[in-house]
């Protein structure tokens, strides 16, 4: 009795009708279920992207809004990234180890 019923669903025009539309849809067609999972995946990645870089442009606007205000921080931004230095004054850096790791490292790789 159940191979009777197997049987003609296998047979039944439209059930083979629609297994095959759904093997299209899933695979084949340019507008598949794989097709909407990859760019929905993607999608996610562009959304966390942007909202790391919001963050970024946040700490970047409180950065410059404080040296527009404060000429001493950007006085000490200068020397310590830039290594400025008043006039009749000498300048030490000093590295730590893994700064020096890293130093060498960039060294050697060129």
């Amino acid at each position: 009795m159940e191979m009777l019923i197997i049987q003609k669903i296998l047979t039944n025009k439209y059930w083979i009708i629609i297994f095959f539309f759904a093997i299209w849809m899933i695979f084949f067609d340019s507008n598949s279920m794989i097709t909407h999972w990859e760019l929905s995946q993607e999608l996610h990645a562009i959304v966390q992207e942007k909202e790391v870089l919001k963050v970024k442009i946040n700490k970047e606007k409180r950065e410059y809004n404080r040296l527009k205000n404060h000429p001493s921080e950007m006085e000490r931004l200068a020397r310590e990234r830039y290594f400025f230095k008043k006039p009749n004054e000498d300048v030490f850096i000093v590295e730590t180890q893994k700064e020096k790791k890293i130093r060498n490292y960039f060294t050697n790789y060129q």
